[in-house]
């Protein structure tokens, strides 16, 4: 098939195919103009869109309309039934086939009367246009529609005149508002139709907007009553199955009250009290008393109740095939007793509760909460009704008079049995509500507490609506129903909207007929438009020709860069062009008539006019320079004057014509300029450079050069020889240079030794070939550089290279027989370096290791974990189980000495105490991490060794401390009877002693914890100020033994702090007891709390003795006491500022001190702020 062909198919294709979308979307906008519910719709867009398409785009565009039209309604179809199925796909086909054939018949009628291309420039042909397009067109998709919906059964005979009127309507509107649009769009003569968009389609568009507009407002204020008028509807269905459902709870209750109320109901009092209710309430099944029967009363529970007139009466229960069989053996059972209606349900007498599931949960929920308990559906034991009929029981237990029922198992103990009613959901709906009420609301009645498979009660709830489904819920004993309605279309039919429908016609059938005026007056507008347009351009291809010429030659002088000016003899200005208004910033109508005495200053006016005279003197060109100053600077111009000469010789003015050469004057004094820099620059230079032409003669040389071989008694070395300068060897050594440089046409580079001033110096030479603009060579230019001083500096490098290869090969020994190891890590935690001595500690050779990734190659997945945990406390903030437990403090620029484990290679774990420290490139960037570490396996079996030692130390010390201070206890405490005034100080003495070193075992029992990581802290976020009135609470006994006053002193509003509270105040507690104890008496310490940014600052100051020199070094090691008379009647174990240290850095504060000798002391510590208060503790952590 010919290309041609080819795109004529594809083309025709993408035409056919674009119609059915345009089609499909006018058809989607039309049902956004809808009525509720359904597709109903007044006005239909796609009839018009398919009559103009076939009008314009010929018969071949009909499989395009066939199937927009098809999936259009296909669509519909899907929607409306939720599939498609033969009989909604067998309508759209047909409607499909109507469409087409009305676009078809529309379009030959259009051709046939009134033609196309189609002007539509008068009355009649406007008029007969859309008479034909609409209501005599859109006879034939109407009536095949309509006779579609019939044939298929989808619309009774009487209901198609209506239908049909509607449909016709619809496309009829749907052409008259679309048509004129399309044509304006796409219609022909394009002339006429293009000019319709604005005087025309924009008021078209804006009528069309406004009676939308109108038509939504209404239909959603109708759709709204119509949805408040039906939730009213299905309010009252609601409160009527509610008040049914009341009802037979009440009908429970009081049955249960009579039974509650005696200790003996007969048959008949059953029968009596429940009959009255049941002949009213026919939806009620039956009424049952189960009374709770006893597996040692069964047999006589049976024989009573055969004896009372139930011949055949046992305790029963349903079988897997359905059947009523003897139950089974139980220790207790709830067999119905009495029922009513008794015919009805005499099957049911017997039958025990508890043997169903379903019914002994409800009982038992009944039974334990002491209200009614409704079961979830059950099958009905009924002689009136089908096996397989399913209803829902509600319980209401009864209890034995005069017991307590207070709670669950006085409620088990008490209880006596149950009454329980029946119900029927479709015998109630049926009895409330009216056959015609659920034809028109479809409603579901769903139990929400039971299982999904039995929960639907009743159900005519078709396709659910989202926009109109009500729902509510009832109760019904302890269950809770949700009821989920919706109108049905008999509904819609009682409840139809005409208000919208009355507006959406009238308003499109408005914009109709302003359709038709506009295109009425549009068409006479331009058929007068058009005669003018012919006048005006008879008139103008007239005067076209007159100025063509002139216009040419003005074309020429307007476009040209070059200013031009023409002035008559008197120097009146006659033309000047646009250029020249640009370069003198004048407007031509301010220069035309003006002479240049009135334009310009009196000097320069002169200039210019003596010029002119020349011109027009000599009636020769002149060539003259002038300055003129514009915006962006001073430019040159090069104005060439020439005379005017008439057709008789004469001269009649001048003509100047001016061209800027600002740019050619500052290229030629750049050049100037760059060639005395180049100078400067040569002369400038440390290097001595020369140009000399091919016999050695000199054509340049600059400063340096003069400076090394110049002569004194020579003004230039320019025209000399270099036979002159130097011995005949040197020259000729030179001369060889350049030989060989103009031979070979490269540049050459050599060494030569250079004296000058009685100075030897060392020269690199550099010869290059100097070339005119031909290219051929004229002569050298030499570039001497003094080496001498890199020569000097090269000798000291590969000294010092020497002197550093030692000292490396020296440090590389000591590392290799270093007892630790060393291993290097970039940022990402590969290995770097692995030394002589981590092979030897751990026996992974340096090849195996460079490269792997740490830590889990290294270390126990375990151990990461934990430590990591213990980082993300510190930190707060979570750390991952990786490389970044090493570097973490290491980044934070803190030391981070920390116990590990390494796994050796032959599988055995080794202890080592690891150090790690970040490596830093040159400029100071973080490029790495260096790790250290050494082997601690001794240190730890002494430290294992220690602990055990202090631990049984401590303990077994506590154990006969404890009796020792009972025993005190009891003689301090008179239980010996008075003892005398010295044995009680002796016992005082003996207190105090006792009570100091419990005080010492427990600091090494902290200090055993601390060093072991076995100390355990809770943190928390609190407020830190009643911490602190907490900790001088609790000092403050003591301070008064020593006379001392305790004051706290802050300003801090924000004390919020992540701290475990115990500890800190164990901080401050020593350090206040310090304090009270070194003070004078009659002093105050002061508890002062301030804030510093991102942390708080907790500071203790006394008034006492102060502290040593030579003790300030160690006052925060373990055992550290100052060596003094007085302070030694005031010591204590000397660890309690050890233990205070380790707890603030582990709270991530610092603790310090200032003192001065006989003023006093302050201790202070520091603690890392937080945000938000903590309603619980923290993890507990290690």
């Amino acid at each position: 098939m010919p290309t041609s062909s080819l795109n004529n198919v594809s083309s025709l294709l993408a035409r056919n195919l674009l119609l059915a979308f345009v089609y499909i979307l006018f058809g989607r906008i039309a049902l956004l103009l809808a009525i509720p519910p359904g597709y109903a719709i007044a006005v239909f867009p796609p009839a018009g869109v398919a009559v103009i398409a076939v009008l314009t785009g010929g018969y071949r565009l009909l499989p395009g309309v066939a199937l927009g039209s098809c999936l259009f309604n296909l669509w519909i179809g899907w929607e409306s039934q939720g599939q498609l199925t033969l009989t909604n796909t067998g309508l759209a086909l047909l409607v499909a086939t109507g469409a087409m054939l009305q676009a078809m018949s529309s379009a030959y009628l259009l051709k046939r009367f009134v033609g196309y291309p189609a002007a539509l420039d008068d009355e009649r042909h406007v008029a007969l246009f859309l008479l034909l397009a609409g209501p005599v067109g859109c006879l034939v998709n109407a009536s095949a529609g309509i006779f579609s919906l019939f044939t298929l059964g989808l619309l009774p005979a009487a209901d198609m005149f209506g239908n049909w009127l509607t449909w016709w309507i619809g496309d009829i509107l749907g052409v008259l508002i679309v048509a004129p649009l399309v044509m304006i769009l796409i219609g022909h003569p394009r002339t006429i139709w293009a000019s319709r968009r604005v005087n025309v389609g924009v008021p078209l568009l804006l009528t069309l907007s406004v009676v939308v507009s109108v038509f939504l407002y209404v239909r959603e204020s109708e759709t709204d009553r119509q949805k408040q008028e039906f939730e009213a509807e299905a309010s009252r269905m609601v409160q009527a199955i509610q008040q049914r459902f009341d009802l037979q709870s009440e009908l429970l209750r009081n049955l249960e009250r009579f039974f509650a109320s005696t200790d003996h109901v007969s048959r008949l009092d059953f029968q009596s009290f429940v009959g009255s209710t049941l002949q009213r309430e026919s939806t009620i099944i039956a009424v049952d008393w189960a009374p709770l029967v006893m597996q040692s009363d069964r047999s006589a529970f049976e024989a009573r109740l055969r004896k009372e007139g139930e011949a055949s009466f046992i305790i029963k229960q349903g079988s897997t095939q359905g059947l009523l069989v003897p139950a089974t053996r139980r220790e207790f059972y709830l067999p119905v007793e009495f029922v009513e209606p008794y015919l009805a349900n005499k099957p049911a007498l017997g039958f025990d509760l508890l043997s169903e599931p379903g019914r002994r949960v409800a009982i038992e929920r009944a039974r334990d909460y002491g209200h009614l308990s409704t079961s979830s559906p059950v099958s009905i034991i009924n002689t009136e009704r089908a096996r397989n009929v399913t209803g829902s029981l509600i319980f209401a237990p009864v209890y034995t008079r005069h017991l307590p029922v207070s709670t669950k198992e006085e409620r088990r103990t008490a209880f006596r049995g149950v009454v329980l009613s029946v119900l029927h959901v479709d015998d109630l709906i049926r009895h409330i509500f009216g056959e015609d009420i659920r034809k028109q609301i479809q409603f579901r009645l769903r139990d929400l507490n039971s299982a999904a498979d039995k929960a639907v009660m009743y159900d005519t709830l078709e396709k659910s609506q989202a926009n109109t489904v009500f729902r509510s819920t009832i109760l019904f004993g302890d269950h809770e129903f949700e009821f989920s309605a919706q109108p049905s279309p008999a509904y819609w039919q009682l409840h139809r909207s005409w208000s919208a429908w009355a507006t959406l016609i009238g308003g499109l059938f408005f914009t109709s007929l302003v359709s038709v005026y506009l295109l009425v007056v549009s068409g006479n507008a331009f058929h007068i438009e058009h005669k003018v347009q012919q006048r005006t351009l008879e008139l103008q291809a007239s005067k076209e020709e007159l100025i063509r010429s002139g216009l040419l030659l003005q074309t020429v002088m307007e476009g040209t860069e070059s200013y031009i000016h023409v002035r008559d003899l008197e120097g009146r200005y006659l033309y000047i062009n646009k250029k020249y208004e640009t370069v003198f910033q004048m407007k031509r109508e301010q220069l035309i008539g003006k002479t240049i005495e009135d334009v310009f200053p009196y000097e320069l006016a002169r200039k210019y006019r003596s010029a002119e005279q020349t011109v027009i003197t000599t009636k020769i060109a002149l060539r003259t320079e002038a300055m003129v100053q514009q915006k962006d600077g001073m430019h040159t111009y090069l104005v060439v004057r020439s005379p005017l000469i008439n057709a008789d010789g004469e001269v009649f003015g001048a003509c100047g014509v001016g061209t800027d050469i600002t740019q050619r004057k500052r290229d030629e004094v750049a050049q100037y300029e760059n060639l005395m820099l180049l100078q400067a620059v040569m002369d400038s230079t440390a290097s001595a450079v020369c140009l000399r032409d091919k016999n050695g003669n000199y054509l340049y040389a600059n400063k340096e050069y003069d400076r090394l071989f110049k002569p004194a008694n020579i003004p230039s070395l320019i025209g000399t020889s270099v036979y002159y300068l130097f011995s005949r060897d040197k020259a000729e050594q030179y001369m060889r240079l350049s030989d060989e440089v103009i031979r070979q046409g490269t540049t050459h580079r050599t060494e030569v030794a250079v004296t000058a001033g009685g100075i030897n110096t060392t020269h690199i030479l550099m010869l290059t070939p100097l070339r005119n603009e031909s290219g051929e060579i004229y002569g050298v230019c030499t570039v001497g550089t003094d080496i001498s001083q890199r020569k000097q500096s090269e000798e000291a490098i590969l000294a010092l290279n020497a002197q550093l290869a030692a000292t490396t090969a020296l440090q590389n020994a000591i590392l290799d027989s270093a007892n630790f190891s060393i291993i290097a890590t970039d940022t990402a935690g590969l290995i770097q370096v692995w030394s002589k001595g981590a092979e030897l500690m751990l026996g992974y050779s340096a090849a195996e290791m460079i490269g792997l990734q740490t830590p889990l190659c290294l270390h126990e997945r375990s151990e990461l974990t934990s430590r990591a945990a213990r980082l993300s406390q510190e930190f707060d903030t979570p750390v991952a189980a990786g490389f970044a437990v090493f570097a973490l403090r290491a980044l934070h620029g803190m030391a981070d000495e920390s116990e590990w484990t390494y796994k050796r290679k032959d599988g055995s774990r080794l202890p080592v105490m690891l150090s790690v420290t970040t490596l830093r490139d040159s400029e100071g960037e973080i490029s790495g991490f260096l790790n250290i570490a050494y082997d601690i396996t001794e240190r730890k079996k002494v430290e294992v060794m220690k602990n055990e030692f202090i631990s049984t130390v401590s303990h077994e010390l506590r154990t006969p401390l404890t009796s020792i201070r009972g025993a005190l206890g009891l003689l301090m405490g008179g239980a010996l009877g008075k003892m005398p005034d010295s044995a009680e100080k002796i016992l005082d003495i003996a207190t105090k002693n006792c009570q100091r070193l419990v005080r010492m075992i427990n600091d090494i029992l902290d200090v055993e914890k601390i060093e072991s990581g076995k100390m355990e802290f809770n943190f928390a976020r609190v407020h830190l100020i009643p911490v602190l009135e907490q900790a001088i609470a609790a000092t403050v006994a003591y301070a008064e033994q020593h006379q001392v006053i305790l004051k706290l002193q802050t300003e801090v509003k924000d004390d919020i702090v992540r701290i475990d509270t115990d500890r800190i105040t164990q901080v401050l507690i020593n350090l206040l007891s310090n304090a009270a104890k070194f003070s004078p008496q009659g002093a105050t310490v002061d508890v002062l709390l301030t804030s510093q940014p991102g942390q708080l600052r907790v500071a203790i100051i006394d008034q006492g003795i102060g502290i040593a020199d030579e003790f300030r070094d160690r006052i925060f090691q373990k055992f550290a006491q100052a060596i003094s008379s007085d302070f030694n009647k005031k010591s204590g174990t000397g660890l309690g500022l050890s233990i205070s240290k380790a707890i603030v850095e582990h709270h991530g504060g610092q603790i310090g001190f200032t003192s001065v000798i006989g003023q006093g002391s302050e201790f202070f510590f520091t603690l890392p702020v937080s945000d938000v208060l903590d309603d619980t503790q923290d993890n507990h952590q290690t």
